[in-house]
């Protein structure tokens, strides 16, 4: 084969005519080799198999390192599929040989899966500290490949706790140790890393740029699950800049990719991302339809991180549908469970939501609710949302000009529709000589 052809497609021939599986000389590392490229097209079930032969044939031959990385691959397998306790038990296995090894490369590997289990469970000071020591391993190693992962990670939780900047910092390391090397499917993770803090400061133009480069290089790789990210990543920022045909074309490629590789914890985000378009777009049944199957995914799978932000927009549903009786229990819900993953953005919409449903039933205690959570949080996104709400209920002129003000300089800094549709409707309302 010429050298023009790329690794992966070398990969993929080799594949068709690999080896008997019935050998005497356990081919772990062929098997290995083939185990490589079923993950990267999402062949999950079928890699899984190659492993657990794996551990058979490593048990065995006695080869500890083996055995380790085949409980290390199981994980990530089963982690995957949202399957979190498995996925933490055979991270765990993984560690316990690589440190009575003291194969302090591989420890650093095992740490930084364990790490991804607790922030998937919310448990981010636990996750923290096992990227750290991941970090730690890596400096003592002086290795630029292990120091971009670790700090990748470690950007991922500032990223959740809603500390862009040193989200970006981090991010910015792994793109740049990324590119200096050529190293293409780390480059994809990053560039779509940073896109997510483009598009959280509200600049979902760059952010798709960043996002269009990730897709091509997952497409050039063969590789599934970035593909899958890039397609999830694109169809929020379509979704920002109001793009909703475009935004549910890319979450519906991303469910196809999810459900070919088995994967329910993308296969709900992807759901419960076209529930939420359909939200949008006022097509609340079909929005209700696929936030209910998304729901009922991520509850099997235990992860509510994702939980929370369904149980929101059926919330937000079902008062469009003259239910609230059957919402504010869902937003309840998912207020609590925002709180206990450390989602503060998804903590003040439920509470937004609960407050206004009150002002419903009293005027007055709705808006006392709501004046306490101005003295609350200071950030222009949720200042601007609480004093929309309060000129909705009080009809006062110094609401609507405060909550149009901070709209036009969220604006100014990048389009959004949700705060585009605000100001919009405010100005629709606003004497001639305020208006822009």
């Amino acid at each position: 084969m010429g050298r023009d052809i790329k690794r992966y497609h070398r990969d993929i021939l080799w594949l068709v005519s690999s080896v008997d599986m019935e050998t005497k000389y356990f081919p772990v590392y062929l098997v290995r080799k083939k185990t490589d490229v079923l993950e990267l097209t999402g062949r999950l079930d079928e890699a899984e198999n190659c492993l657990r032969q794996n551990v058979k044939w490593a048990s065995v031959a006695g080869h500890q390192g083996q055995l380790a990385d085949s409980f290390i691959r199981l994980g990530e397998i089963y982690r995957r599929r949202g399957r979190l306790e498995e996925a933490f038990n055979f991270f765990k296995s993984g560690l316990d040989i690589f440190a009575e090894m003291a194969d302090a490369r591989n420890l650093g590997l095992s740490l930084s899966f364990l790490g991804v289990v607790h922030a998937m469970r919310g448990e981010y000071d636990k996750a923290m500290s096992f990227f750290m020591r991941h970090l730690e391993i890596a400096e003592n190693m002086s290795d630029s490949q292990m120091k971009a992962n670790a700090l990748s990670n470690i950007g991922n939780v500032f990223f959740i706790q809603g500390d862009y900047e040193k989200a970006l910092k981090n991010y910015l390391f792994s793109l740049d140790w990324a590119e200096s090397l050529g190293h293409k499917q780390p480059l994809a993770k990053a560039l779509g890393n940073i896109g997510l803090v483009y598009t959280e400061i509200g600049n979902a133009s760059k952010a798709l740029e960043l996002y269009t480069r990730q897709l091509d290089i997952a497409k050039l790789l063969g590789d599934k699950l970035i593909q899958n990210l890039a397609y999830g990543n694109m169809g929020e920022a379509y979704k920002l800049l109001g793009k909703y045909e475009e935004a549910r074309d890319c979450f519906s490629r991303k469910l196809s990719l999810a459900a070919d590789m088995g994967d329910d914890p993308e296969k709900s985000l992807a759901l419960g991302n076209i529930g939420h378009v359909h939200l949008l777009e006022g097509r609340t049944d079909e929005a209700v339809k696929a936030l209910d199957e998304a729901i009922g995914i991520v509850r099997s799978v235990g992860v509510g991180y994702y939980l929370c932000l369904f149980l929101l927009d059926k919330a937000k549903a079902l008062i469009v549908l003259d239910q609230p009786n059957e919402a504010a229990p869902l937003a309840r819900e998912a207020m609590e469970t925002a709180r206990k993953m450390g989602r503060t953005a998804v903590v003040f919409s439920a509470e937004l939501l609960l407050n206004v449903m009150a002002a419903k039933q009293s005027r007055s205690e709705g808006e006392g609710l709501l004046g306490k959570m101005l003295s609350v949080y200071d950030g222009d996104s949720e200042k601007a949302q609480i004093l929309y709400e309060l000129w909705k209920i009080t009809g006062e002129e110094e609401h609507r000009l405060s909550s149009l003000n901070i709209c036009r300089l969220i604006l100014a800094r990048g389009h959004d529709q949700m705060f585009d549709s605000m100001a919009r409707e405010m100005e629709g309302d606003a004497p001639s000589q305020v208006k822009a």
